[in-house]
């Protein structure tokens, strides 16, 4: 069906737009008069140069993570902290959109932990996360989802993190309003 496709379409525009802290109203009148192709091409050229530069700053960030992290990672059983705030869990990998930050206050001890390990500063509303498939026993975020729009930024990091999420791991997700999360999650 001509609709149902286009609807598609317009969603996958969304998500990308998303990911590049867009917005697809701003390109036409609710996505009722946009060129598809177009856009989609215009997406497309700039997804690629914005992921380019975001990949290469996380990369660099992934260097400074321990040589144990990075060996749970390959095994599968590394742990993971989603927006992590100031509290950097030692042994996990933290993750916060101002995680640039928490690394000064790791040095002049203002984090509520003083771990060596991974801080790493990136959007998780927009990023995908720098880790392999099936990378992670544990996924633990609390306090963060909520401070996302849903159901798109929402979507991305749920889907980033169940795809690094090992065959078995746990997903604990911690939000003040579970009842609306999970009727979401049910309705889809």
């Amino acid at each position: 069906d001509e609709v149902e496709t286009r609807s598609r379409r317009l969603v996958k525009m969304s998500l990308m737009l998303a990911r590049l802290g867009g917005d697809l109203e701003a390109l036409g009148r609710g996505g009722l008069d946009i060129d598809i192709e177009r856009v989609e091409r215009e997406i497309d050229s700039l997804y690629a140069k914005t992921c380019s530069k975001k990949e290469e700053d996380i990369a660099s960030q992934m260097t400074m993570m321990s040589t144990s992290l990075r060996e749970e990672c390959r095994q599968g059983v590394a742990k993971l902290h989603l927006g992590c705030g100031k509290n950097v869990m030692p042994g996990w990998i933290n993750v916060d959109l101002y995680g640039w930050r928490l690394r000064g206050m790791k040095e002049t001890g203002l984090a509520e932990h003083d771990s060596p390990d991974c801080v790493i500063s990136m959007n998780l509303a927009t990023t995908p996360l720098p880790l392999d498939d099936g990378s992670c026993q544990y996924v633990y975020t609390s306090h963060m989802l909520e401070h996302l729009s849903h159901p798109v930024e929402t979507s991305i990091l749920m889907e980033e993190a169940l795809r690094v999420l090992a065959p078995g791991g746990i997903l604990r997700v911690v939000v003040p309003d579970a009842e609306k999360w999970m009727k979401s999650y049910v309705t889809r």
